[in-house]
């Protein structure tokens, strides 16, 4: 494999077959030439989180969904279990279970852009898989994930068709 034509250096994805979720967030709308809000719509997230008692861990999830050629659909939340209230304000996304080809982002979050720009054009057209749809992505932070210093985890899940 020629690792020199990709744009942004990502590791090898797995193949994973994940469960439903049930995730309770916040959910915005962007323009695909202006994601400038996304931060901010984080730290509304995190100052309000404490609504969301019945978390099943801290692991936050990101995802882009319900895109148009101009415009795009940006949810933060977290796992909760199966019909759990959802706090005034907030929205709930359901997640059907699904394969995924499952990336690891190495870098700082604001090069998220970077990662989700080489999976879809070159690891799925090599891997031979198509993406499946809504959503679009799933960014995963792990437990530990510290935006400030970058550490932790983050993975980008796509859902496919093999």
């Amino acid at each position: 494999m020629n690792t020199a034509a990709r744009p942004f250096e990502i590791p090898e994805p797995s193949l994973e077959d994940k469960p439903a979720l049930i995730l309770v967030g916040l959910q915005r709308r962007y323009r695909c030439d202006d994601k400038s809000g996304i931060p901010g719509q984080w730290d509304a997230f995190l100052q309000r989180i404490a609504e969301i008692g019945n978390r099943v861990s801290e692991v936050a999830y990101g995802l882009c969904m319900n895109a148009t050629e101009t415009e795009f659909d940006y949810f933060c939340g977290v796992e909760v279990p199966a019909d759990s209230p959802t706090p005034p304000g907030f929205a709930t996304i359901a997640l059907a279970p699904h394969r995924y080809a499952v990336f690891q982002h190495r870098g700082r979050v604001e090069e998220i852009v970077d990662t989700v720009h080489s999976i879809f054009t070159q690891w799925l057209p090599q891997l031979n898989c198509t993406a499946a749809g809504e959503p679009d992505l799933i960014e995963r932070y792990s437990e530990d994930f510290e935006p400030v210093s970058n550490s932790g985890s983050v993975e980008i899940w796509i859902p496919i068709r093999t």
